[in-house]
């Protein structure tokens, strides 16, 4: 922005208020303490004075001012900052909802700036923050803008060590007005950058305030505009205070809004329109335009039209209020018609009313006496007034309230006699029914419905007269009114005694206890048994059921009261059919005895049978023995008296003969003695051994065999015997110490098959092995496992037993007879 342009806008901010917005640059602080020299330093320092110092000391800050007298601007994203130095740059995008007032100041610093409005270290770090994390204004030469947030440089204005020379390339300046300037992309993706300070036009120069020039005289002064807005600068005489004007105070000029307070018309004034907030120094403009409208020193508008509906704007030294609400003037009212009023007489079934015939639905109606709840419903009629008293209204509408009324009144409702009630009595065995008005009234005349010649009722009410069976209502009248109608009523004709119950019994059968029917049934009656049994019901066909068996009975029937005469005497006889057979299989097929027995337990009597072969034949005897193993039986019994038969028994299993056992025999040493054990496939068995000669020899599973021979032994398992013969050539139970291989028929082998030998080894003098065989009884010849012959000599052999045990020592072999 060049100078002449801010010259001009000064001139505009005095003569009218406008939407152009200015804001400033105003005021700086940017050498606040005595340690200028080590600015830009050592960031640890917490006494160096920066922008954004969270310390005591060291504050630096910047003051921008908005000189439009008229209107706040928002500098939400405007971005503010300067770069002189590679470690001394930094653009800030202020925050969202940033808004500096009319002729107001906004103050940015750091946390313990004076007066701070944006605590610049709260930004640092974020997306509204781009460059060095220590930023402050430069003591020699230094410079610092404000861009909109399409980056059009709003402001800008530098200091320098010598003059505004040192704006220009190559002077004592150096390099600290040739950088472009990073910015914050968050608000404006596509503006990264803003132009070096030399090439801002209309960059203001504030004076030759560096530390080279001024020395210690600059310290802790700001330099400022001489008066808010100005293009003059200069330096404070003292350390300058935030948000307080530069010289003197300019005038904020906007106008509020005018406040129209309206008052109705009334019967006796048109409406009224006044301007509750008038300021006499304004100027009113009233749309539309009316000619002759006035505002006098209280507000009160005059000479507008009637009914037409206006907004007025106040205009006060150039600046103009928005346009109030709309508001208009209603004329006068007219005056009322007096309410007129019809009334009709009270009836029977109601009381009088009254109407104003000439209702109209914008009045408001007075009533006097006054009376809570009356009320004037859409056609005029009044609900609410006390019955008797008397009336008058008048009709209010707008403050308009007509004459009263004539005076008017509601009769009371004529009284109507309570409508009969009848009492009716239900006809009996002894007598026909009867009907009786229960609040008879003496003054009363009752007329009957249908008329019926000969009706009377008596002082106590009771109706005589009536015809059995038929239907009547009744009302009463007294003075002319007529009560409703009662309920309908009518006399039920003398009951008549029931029929005695018929009985129809039938017989027991083999499959059904005996049962008895009332043949002559009737839905209506109500039965009664004797004697008396819980759970006796009759059905829709008559059949009795929940009688005991065998019990004789009598029943009669109730109809109304009337009881009939006792039926005959009946019972029901008891099912024929003999119980299921209760049995149990007695004894089980065994080995010696390979047959069952059943015998039944119940049940038992004189001339009952059983058959066990589904009724092909019976037996009187309850035991059945002999029967085939291996067979399910079922028990059927038989009444033989009737004929009747039981239903099957459960199952009865007779089981199969046990089986015999398997025996396995199996003989060898043990120690040095030999022995032969039995044993069987299943189950727990007891031995008897025999040798060759029927001698018992042992009763246990194992026996030992002092000879060779032919041994029998005999294993009985569940009664169940099984014999096996063993025929034992009695091997040694020793180890030989010498074999002689030369086919004389004797030693010619090693015998070891009274041992059981898992495996043998033989090895000589030198402990190498020469023979080994696994499961060996007597196969050895003097040979090695290749058949070469071992000369005569002593070997050492190793014997595994079945039990783990391992037998060792020294064999002999010798080839001479």
């Amino acid at each position: 922005m060049n100078f002449i342009k801010k010259i001009l806008f000064i001139i505009i901010v005095f003569s009218s208020c406008s939407s152009f917005s200015q804001v400033l640059i105003n005021e700086i602080m940017f050498m606040p303490g005595s340690n200028y020299s080590t600015l830009g330093g050592d960031n640890t320092n917490s006494t160096l004075q920066s922008m954004y110092n969270t310390v005591a000391t060291g504050h630096e800050w910047i003051e921008l001012y908005n000189s439009d007298p008229c209107n706040a601007v928002d500098l939400s994203c405007y971005i503010l900052g300067s770069n002189t130095t590679a470690s001394n740059q930094a653009a800030f995008a202020l925050p969202a909802g940033t808004v500096i007032p009319p002729l107001g100041f906004l103050v940015i610093g750091g946390a313990n700036a004076p007066n701070v409005d944006i605590n610049l270290s709260t930004l640092v770090g974020t997306s509204r923050h781009i460059g060095t994390s220590r930023w402050h204004l430069e003591n020699g030469c230094g410079y610092i803008l404000l861009a909109s947030p399409t980056g059009v440089v709003l402001d800008a204005v530098y200091w320098s060590q010598n003059d505004l020379n040192d704006l220009t390339a190559g002077t004592s300046c150096g390099g600290s007005f040739d950088n472009i300037l990073n910015v914050p992309s968050i608000c404006n993706a596509s503006l990264t950058t803003l132009p070096q300070a030399r090439d801002i036009a209309g960059i203001e120069y504030a004076g030759n305030f560096g530390q080279t020039a001024q020395g210690p005289s600059v310290i802790g002064k700001t330099i400022r505009r001489a008066t808010d807005g100005s293009t003059t600068w200069g330096l404070s005489l003292t350390g300058g205070t935030p948000k307080a004007c530069n010289g003197t105070c300019a005038v904020n000029y906007s106008v509020p809004i005018p406040t129209i307070v309206s008052v109705a018309a009334t019967c006796s004034a048109a409406g009224t329109s006044t301007i509750s907030n008038y300021n006499a120094t304004a100027t009113y403009t009233f749309s539309p335009a009316t000619a002759g409208i006035t505002v006098n020193a209280s507000g009160l508008i005059s000479g507008m039209t009637v009914g037409t509906s206006y907004t007025v704007i106040a205009t006060i030294g150039g600046c103009t209020s928005a346009a109030s609400a709309s508001f208009s003037n209603a004329a006068q009212l007219s005056a009322l018609a007096v309410p007129t009023i019809d009334s009709d007489a009270a009836t029977c079934s109601a009381a009088g009313t009254s109407t104003i015939s000439n209702y109209n639905a914008t009045a408001t109606y007075t009533f006097s006496p006054a009376t809570a709840g009356i009320t004037v419903n859409a056609s005029g009629l009044i609900s609410g007034m006390t019955v008797g008293t008397s009336y008058t209204v008048t009709a209010t509408i707008g403050g308009c309230t007509s004459a009263a009324s004539t005076s008017f009144s509601n009769a009371a409702q004529l009284s109507a006699p309570a409508v009969p009630t009848i009492v009716s009595v239900a006809a009996t065995c002894s007598a026909a029914g009867t009907s009786t008005i229960s609040n008879y009234n003496a003054t009363a005349t009752y007329t009957f419905s249908p008329a019926t010649a000969g009706i009377t009722v008596n002082a106590s009410g009771l109706i005589s007269g009536m015809t059995v069976g038929t239907s009547y209502s009744v009302t009463a009248t007294i003075g002319g009114c007529t009560s409703a109608a009662s309920t309908s009523f009518s006399n039920a004709a003398q009951l008549s005694a029931p029929t005695v119950p018929t009985i129809v019994s039938v017989a027991a059968t083999c499959s059904a206890a005996g049962t008895s029917t009332i043949s002559n049934y009737s839905a209506s009656a109500t039965y009664t048994f004797s004697p008396a049994t819980a759970g006796i019901t009759v059905n829709a066909s008559g059949l009795i059921t929940g009688m005991t068996v065998g019990t004789s009975y009598t029943v009669t029937a109730t109809i109304g009261g009337c009881i009939s005469s006792v039926s005959t005497s009946f019972s029901n006889g008891a099912i024929n059919t003999p119980a299921i057979a209760t049995a149990s299989v007695t004894v089980q097929p065994t080995c010696p005895v390979p047959t069952g027995t059943i015998v039944v337990t119940a049940p038992l009597g004189g001339t009952l049978e059983y058959s066990i072969n589904n009724g092909v034949t019976y037996q009187s005897s309850t035991t059945f023995s002999g029967l085939t193993p291996n067979t399910t039986y079922t028990i059927i019994v038989r009444d033989s008296s009737t004929g009747c038969t039981s239903s099957a028994s459960s199952p009865l299993v007779v089981d199969s003969v046990p089986p015999s056992p398997i025996v396995s025999t199996v003989s060898g040493c043990n120690g040095a003695v030999f022995e032969i054990t039995a044993s069987v496939d299943s189950g727990t068995a007891t031995y008897e051994w025999y040798d060759s000669s029927s001698n018992l020899i042992g009763t246990t599973a194992t026996i030992v065999i002092p000879a060779s021979g032919t041994y029998e032994v005999r294993a009985t398992v569940n009664s169940c015997t099984t014999i096996e013969f063993v025929t034992v050539d009695k091997s040694p139970c020793v180890i030989p110490k010498g074999v002689s291989p030369n086919n004389d028929g004797l030693n010619d082998t090693w015998n070891l098959s009274g041992l059981n030998a898992k495996k043998v080894q033989i090895f000589n003098r030198y402990g190498v092995e020469v023979y080994s065989k696994s499961d060996y009884t007597n196969e050895w010849e003097g040979k090695t496992n290749s058949g070469d012959e071992l000369p005569d000599g002593t070997y050492y052999y190793v014997v595994s037993l079945p039990s783990g045990e391992v037998k060792t020592g020294w064999v002999y072999i010798n080839k001479e007879n």
